[in-house]
């Protein structure tokens, strides 16, 4: 007979639960000790120039890590700490976007234990989205949407920004006031009911900073930007400066025209290019 054997279910479960609400307790205490320590400024008695000296010093707490514990302690009460200590400070700090109350409800729907941190930041961002495109004084009463674990596919560039701020757990709300643009006109753009014609330079820079775009997902940002502005007639306006600027490749166009270049010829010279 195994040892663990010995223990019942109920008895093993019911230590489960009694740890999980310890965790909680135990993390509120911690946000609360370091939300107080920065209201009543104690950290300046034993030397320290400010909070963030203190918690990276003193805690090695970065300072967005300790605004964190602040912000869960501002936001939610030591009960509701106690029954959501099993999901984690991570976790707990994507639904930190939410009140309480809503954020009890929509713990209560979404077994967010059991998904990834990935997966919960698409699931919040995708419940904003029905909030904010839900009538003013609407009550959203049957469940919001389906847990997002499936990978979202991607045709287009509205498609593919919308994957990375769901990734990133931003709602179109979040973007659009990121992006210094009206909500409806980001909404737009995302949807592919707006294109991308007469957008500047700035705005695919201020996305790839909003996104912390890697390299090569900038590479497939702009292969769905020239996919939208081809389609539009149009080049995209990275391509204009870089036109412009160099000499030598309106020059290239030019030759490559006025020679009525086929289309092999023109494969043959994106290979030369792609090979250097």
């Amino acid at each position: 007979m195994s040892k663990y054997d010995v223990v019942s279910f109920q008895e093993q479960h019911n230590k489960i639960l009694q740890a999980a609400r310890k965790v909680g307790l135990y993390l509120y205490e911690f946000c609360k000790a370091l939300y107080d320590m920065k209201a009543s400024k104690a950290y300046e008695t034993a030397g320290y120039s400010s909070f963030e000296d203190y918690t990276l010093n003193a805690l090695n707490i970065k300072k967005s890590q300790a605004y964190t514990y602040i912000k869960l302690a501002e936001n939610y009460s030591e009960e509701f700490f106690q029954s959501t200590g099993k999901i984690g400070v991570t976790k707990l700090e994507i639904l930190s976007k939410l009140p309480e109350e809503e954020a009890t409800a929509f713990l209560q729907e979404h077994h967010i234990e059991d998904m990834s941190v990935k997966e919960v930041k698409r699931t919040l961002a995708s419940y904003q989205d029905k909030k904010e495109e839900a009538p003013a004084g609407t009550v959203l009463e049957e469940p919001i949407i389906d847990i997002v674990k499936k990978s979202i596919p991607v045709d287009s560039f509205g498609s593919f920004i919308k994957l990375k701020r769901l990734d990133k757990g931003y709602s179109k709300g979040q973007m659009a006031r990121a992006l210094k643009m009206p909500w409806q006109t980001y909404s737009d753009v995302e949807t592919g009911h707006r294109g991308l014609l007469g957008k500047p330079q700035s705005f695919y820079d201020r996305l790839i900073q909003v996104l912390e775009l890697s390299a090569d997902e900038m590479k497939e940002m702009y292969k769905w930007v020239d996919k939208d502005c081809i389609r539009r007639k149009k080049l995209a306006p990275d391509l204009v400066t870089y036109a412009t600027e160099n000499p030598l490749v309106n020059q290239i166009l030019r030759t490559a025209m006025d020679r009525n270049a086929s289309l092999s010829k023109l494969q043959n010279i994106l290979k030369q290019l792609q090979a250097l």
